[in-house]
């Protein structure tokens, strides 16, 4: 590898670095804005299966329409396993309230 390849690869690298930072932010500002949900629904319910649903769906169309798409198989298990982490953090919260009261 040359130089100038090796120095560029660092440089990509460094960006994905920079995403995968993000991506950690990010899920942070979700589940810091799902526990805020989590206070106003007092004792809704937190699994909203058609909410879920066209999230989902909003998800897959976009990525859909990205040149190049983005995997349907990918965008769906990043969105479940996001989904789960979300609803931890809400049920984890509900019941540390009922604790507390």
């Amino acid at each position: 590898m040359t130089e100038e390849a090796q120095k560029e690869l660092e440089e990509i690298r460094q960006q994905l670095d920079d995403i995968d930072d993000q991506f950690i932010d990010l899920l942070a500002k979700r589940l810091e804005l799902v526990r805020r949900v989590e206070k106003i629904k007092e004792g809704e319910p937190i699994i909203r299966p058609d909410r879920e649903e066209k999230i989902l769906e909003r998800l897959l169309d976009k990525a859909a329409n990205l040149d190049p798409p983005i995997d349907e198989a990918v965008v769906s298990a990043l969105w479940f396993l996001i989904l789960s982490a979300c609803l931890k953090a809400e049920f984890l919260q509900r019941e540390q309230r009922k604790e507390e009261q």
